[in-house]
């Protein structure tokens, strides 16, 4: 049974990704995934990914890329593997659109797998983090919460408010006046902490735009986020009917299958129809984010967050109920911890609070329907 074929709607271009991330996945993703050792598997993954043409997408800066980088992520994510991530190369974020001094020093080696970094957006209400001009740069105090791999990050691209306006800067890990606590995971093994920052000096250099420019640019990255998320989440749930229909057509020891069943048949169309939806919402909203069809190169559409805050909604909450429904399909067996699907379950169920929890995106898609009239259907 094929896992995916290409979106209907796809260029030439796309297309010929689509196919170099299938050979991919049905060829050394799987092999990674058999390796003992997870460093040899994802050496492996990352070796004929580069050899394909796809290990550098994620870290290229045109627009244009961003349909790309989905067709690879739900492909990918389509196998159910584990270390399907090795495949793409560390992205630089919104250190794309830095200074050449600054993508020297901070995203190159980013992207050579030297350093990491974190996105710190989620301010503690308690004390929001702000940003005091100095003659030479800024000083921040206040606390980040819920810094997604901040517990090793290098280096953190905070987003603060400033008496001209939010902006973005570049705060390394190991400066004075800056730590890191209240470490912690999440249900899907993500490891988080938070930043604290007392009288931290930044200097003026290590901002990634005029103060103004940092709440367009953190929503920039959030915004990729999220249609990455809505990628992955479209994937596993495509892995997840997959596993199914797998289950449901293999021969019991009486000869008969579960597929035969109305009911079992009953709950499975569920579970395909649902797929079929939100792979559907995705690609539209890709083409949408991605310039398809825009006034100029690389200008999303008006209503573009909205959508793509209602698809992040519906791709989250779809997976978790699409890995739930082919849990009960596939019966007992499957809730084994080492079994991809308990595993990808827990992945897609943290995905929900990632990125703006589901019901604070549907606050914001209201509020832009209601209040500015934005978010055209």
């Amino acid at each position: 049974m094929t896992v995916l074929s290409p979106f209907e709607g796809l260029g030439d271009r796309e297309r010929a990704i689509f196919a170099a991330a299938d050979a991919l996945a049905r060829g050394a993703v799987a092999e990674a995934e058999a390796m003992p050792e997870a460093t040899e598997g994802e050496q492996h993954l990352r070796a004929a990914a580069q050899a394909a043409g796809l290990f550098d997408l994620a870290q290229r800066s045109e627009r244009e890329t961003l349909l790309a980088l989905v067709v690879v992520r739900e492909r990918l994510a389509a196998t159910g593997a584990q270390r399907r991530h090795a495949a793409l190369g560390p992205s630089p974020g919104l250190l794309q659109q830095a200074s050449p001094a600054l993508q020297e020093r901070f995203g190159q080696p980013v992207m050579a797998g030297l350093k990491r970094q974190a996105f710190a957006f989620t301010d503690d209400p308690r004390a929001p983090v702000t940003a005091a001009p100095t003659h030479d740069g800024f000083r921040l105090s206040g606390r980040k919460s819920f810094v997604t791999g901040g517990r090793r990050a290098d280096h953190f691209l905070v987003y603060a408010k400033s008496p001209e306006g939010p902006l973005m800067l570049v705060v390394e890990a190991e400066a004075p006046g800056v730590t890191r606590d209240d470490f912690f995971e999440t249900l899907d093994g993500g490891q988080h902490c938070a930043l604290v920052l007392d009288e931290a000096f930044v200097p003026a250099a290590h901002s990634l735009g005029a103060p103004g420019q940092g709440q367009r640019q953190a929503f920039d990255q959030i915004n990729r986020t999220r249609l990455t998320l809505a990628a992955e989440a479209v994937g596993l749930m495509a892995y997840a009917v997959h596993r199914a229909a797998s289950h449901l057509q293999a021969p019991r020891p009486d000869g008969t299958r579960l597929g035969d069943r109305e009911g079992a048949q009953l709950r499975f169309a569920e579970l395909w129809m649902a797929v079929f939806t939100a792979r559907s919402t995705l690609y539209r909203v890709a083409q949408q984010f991605a310039g398809t069809g825009a006034a100029s190169p690389g200008d999303a559409p008006p209503g573009a967050p909205e959508a793509l805050s209602a698809l992040k909604v519906l791709a989250s909450e779809t997976a978790e109920q699409v890995l739930s429904g082919a849990l009960q399909l596939c019966g007992a067996q499957a809730l084994r911890t080492d079994d991809p699907l308990t595993r990808c379950y827990r992945e897609v169920r943290s995905w929900q609070f990632a990125e703006g929890a589901s019901d604070l995106l549907r606050l914001s898609i209201a509020k832009a329907r209601l209040e500015k009239g934005r978010g055209a259907l």
